[in-house]
């Protein structure tokens, strides 16, 4: 690919590249003095790239922003898909299993007719928004990303006003457990089903005991299972919605991006194919990696204006949501007596 040998690309793709090795790093530090993940490493890079973005101009760096931003975010999209484990569902209760998916269902459609009904949140950023506090975080946030065709900006909105509010709960769940009367596997449930990504559950959950660590983590594994179907199904609605307004096109037909398609096969490959533990770290590593790298390219595109119009909507949707997940949580714990 000539694209390679393009100074203006190689500029704009090292520019991701060092941002996302700085955003590591910083996380690292970070994870070193306070002993808890309570930064993502993708909101890290993002707002790194989002102040650069701020003060220079990025003219001649726009064709490698443009790849990362969405080619490596499509190929660690692909490699994620190596790590849904569908052994987690079997190694739980029929019970917990349907709260889980009443609880990540109920919340999507509650939290997307929220923002779209009550606050006229655009379609996309409302999808965002819905599927990143009832499913996984920023995983799910910019996997769903590519599909919607998501602006640098809306992905950018989802992601950082979420992401803050899941590091608040880091600090107040652990100091609030002690004044309830949950067991440590009801706890592990709640803060498996209410906080927003992967690092923050296991912050939150492990800072009260083990146990109820490895049922939150659990739990959240589960969750980030719903990803695949939704994105089939937000695939499918978003092109017939597209099929239906052309006049060529009376019916309308499912079509999958690439890297859907690609994430299907890692699913089917990683769950029935014995592959490595050694391998399947790498893999994961890998397109967490991409992530960083990708956030970094989209942090470099958010227009600070559009943030501005929409920020105090989107703060009451994410409130919104917490409180939904965390009012299903204990309503389901008591209703199926999971102590």
């Amino acid at each position: 690919m000539t694209i390679l040998f393009n100074n203006k690309f190689l500029k704009g793709f090292m520019l991701c590249l060092v941002i996302a090795i700085i955003a590591i790093f910083i996380q690292k530090l970070l994870q070193r003095n306070f002993t808890k993940n309570i930064v993502d490493q993708l909101l890290i890079a993002m707002i790194i790239g989002f102040f650069i973005k701020q003060q220079f101009s990025l003219k001649n760096f726009t064709s490698g922003i443009n790849f990362s931003s969405k080619y490596i975010l499509e190929i660690g999209i692909i490699l994620l898909g190596f790590s849904m484990n569908f052994t987690h569902i079997m190694s739980n209760g029929l019970s917990l299993l349907f709260l889980i998916l009443f609880a990540t269902l109920l919340s999507f459609a509650l939290i997307l007719l929220f923002a779209r009904k009550i606050f006229n949140i655009s379609s996309n950023l409302s999808i965002l928004l819905a599927t990143g506090n009832s499913i996984c975080g920023n995983s799910a946030i910019v996997a769903i990303a590519p599909i919607l065709k998501a602006t640098p900006s809306e992905i950018g909105i989802a992601i950082s006003f979420s992401a803050i509010c899941g590091a608040i709960q880091i600090i107040i769940f652990p100091l609030l457990f002690p004044l309830t009367s949950l067991s440590l596997y009801q706890y592990g449930i709640i803060v498996g089903i209410s906080v927003y990504s992967i690092p923050q559950v296991i912050a939150a959950s492990f800072a009260v005991n083990n146990i109820s660590g490895m049922i939150a983590t659990q739990v959240k594994l589960i969750r980030i299972l719903f990803l695949g179907p939704l994105a089939l199904l937000i695939s499918y609605i978003k092109h017939q919605d597209v099929g239906l307004r052309r006049e060529n096109m009376p019916t309308a037909r499912i079509f999958l991006p690439w890297f859907i398609i690609g994430f299907i096969i890692a699913v089917i490959i990683a769950n029935t194919i014995n592959i490595p533990d050694i391998l399947l770290a790498y893999l994961k590593n890998i397109s967490s990696f991409f992530f960083i790298i990708a956030l970094a390219a989209i942090g470099l595109k958010i227009e600070l204006s559009e943030i501005q119009k929409i920020a105090w909507q989107v703060i009451i949707v994410v409130i919104f949501a917490n409180i939904l997940l965390l009012t299903i949580s204990f309503i389901g714990i008591n209703l199926l007596e999971l102590t």
